[in-house]
């Protein structure tokens, strides 16, 4: 299979330096040249390029690989033929020249361009071979998506958009947002690389496509590994023992997926303040928003029903979760809030209530969650040791009967703290007490002279 792809990879480039010759010496385009350009690739079934249609795409038999735009001078003749061979590329490109006026006002609108939205489809001639694609067709694009280049042709196909190439948009500065839909099922590495203007961005996966393992599946991957002016070094776990390092441009601050994220997604990932709409089925999985220290509120859809190990840790700009929305959430996993010291600081009475519906908190939840003032457990849950140590300014928590605490609950808290417990009305309740080893001070008398039982 490997010799095939590079047998026929090999034949695609002698093919596209015969045409090339063969441009330049029919005067199509010549060292002087030049043209400005998106380049979208159609790729079909058998092709050598058909590697991520075989993975991702099922029996379609063609679509159109995004390859970003360019002002190369050498673009213009290296052209392959559609006509002659379906089962390689066609370009997409604009053909003016270098030079005259139509080529410079359009360079400049590309040059300009603030926002890009990758078209679904294109609409084309069965027959046609080489199709142009402006700044105009992209205005024109229809609210699904659609270019329609066909110019009203009885024998018209349409050709989704599948796939963006790596470093598609490499060093495009200009463009602040972008947008991908559902119809692009697989992104290359650092396709975004160097864009160090980008504000916002809407992809329809973390990484190169749904499901994908190692780092191809952190959001880093599509920012590549090289560095640029503009873009901020972050380490991306993706397992136990493995990472790598991104540059994510340092102005990217709202991000929106489109489908459900997997471990260690976000990892690490320090510009963003905004993730829209978390996309995730019932559980937010291990580690995927670790250490978004950027990160200020989350709104968590209500059918989730697990917060899995270390989901949010170190997330220290946390200020808020919409927990009172969470009637679904059964489980809190180990560490999954820990580190995040600004937690609930958003809230007047800077309180934590634990959704009724949990039924486990684990170990280190909450730990050092230090602006939380007020804690309200209630329902029928079991809490693991340490899962509130560090609550430095815990002044009140109100503790159900059916709530059961591991010894050492809140270990490590120092101010005064009242406990609401309907079983506390003749002073400590037993039950619970152990909970708050290493959490009190005592005076000579042994007396826990910063914490007091109450009914």
């Amino acid at each position: 299979m490997k010799k095939t792809i590079v047998f026929l990879l090999s034949a695609l480039l002698v093919l596209a330096a015969a045409l090339s010759l063969a441009a330049c010496n029919n005067g199509v385009g010549g060292s002087n040249d030049s043209v400005t350009r998106m380049t979208i690739t159609l790729v079909a079934a058998g092709s050598s390029g058909a590697a991520v249609k075989e993975e991702v795409l099922g029996d379609e038999t063609e679509y159109y690989t995004v390859s970003g735009y360019s002002f190369s001078e050498a673009d213009a003749a290296i052209v392959s033929n559609a006509e002659a061979d379906p089962n390689y590329y066609t370009d997409l490109y604009n053909g003016k020249r270098k030079g005259t006026e139509s080529y410079a006002e359009e360079k400049e609108r590309f040059e300009q361009m603030k926002s890009f939205t990758v078209p679904t489809a294109v609409k084309v001639a069965v027959s046609e071979s080489k199709l142009n694609l402006t700044t105009e067709n992209l205005a024109a694009m229809d609210d699904n998506g659609v270019i329609d280049l066909s110019n009203g042709a009885s024998n018209a196909k349409t050709v989704y958009i599948r796939a963006i190439s790596d470093d598609a948009f490499f060093n495009h500065t200009e463009l602040e947002t972008i947008k991908v839909g559902d119809n692009v099922k697989a992104i290359g590495s650092g396709a975004f690389n160097a864009c160090s203007g980008l504000t916002e961005i809407e992809l329809p996966f973390a990484g190169a496509k749904e499901g994908a393992v190692n780092g191809a599946k952190n959001f880093g991957y599509v920012f590549g590994t090289a560095s640029y002016t503009g873009g901020v070094s972050v380490t991306q776990s993706y397992n136990l023992s493995g990472s790598a390092t991104y540059y994510i441009p340092e102005n990217l601050k709202t991000v929106k997926i489109g489908s459900e994220i997997g471990e260690y997604a976000f990892y690490g990932v320090t510009t963003i303040d905004s993730v829209a709409d978390i996309p995730v089925g019932n559980v937010i999985p291990a580690y995927a928003f670790y250490g978004c220290t950027g990160l200020r509120e989350v709104s968590l859809p209500s059918t989730v029903t697990e917060i899995d190990e270390g989901a949010f840790n170190g997330c220290s700009k946390l200020v808020s979760v919409n927990f009172a929305e969470l009637a679904s959430l059964e489980t809190i996993g180990k560490g999954a809030f820990a580190n995040c010291s600004r937690l609930c600081y958003k809230e007047a009475d800077k309180a934590l209530t634990v959704p009724a519906s949990v039924t486990f908190i684990g170990e280190e939840a909450f730990a050092n969650c230090a602006s939380v003032e007020k804690l309200v457990i209630n329902g029928t849950v079991s809490v693991r040791a340490a899962a509130f140590k560090g609550l430095t300014s815990l002044k009140d928590a109100t503790i159900g009967d059916n709530v059961t605490l591991s010894t050492g609950v809140f270990m490590n808290w120092s101010d005064f703290l009242t406990v609401h417990n309907s079983a506390s009305a003749g002073g400590e309740n037993a039950r619970i007490a152990h909970a708050f080893i290493g959490a009190y001070t005592a005076d000579y008398a042994g007396i826990k002279k910063n914490l007091e039982f109450v009914a």
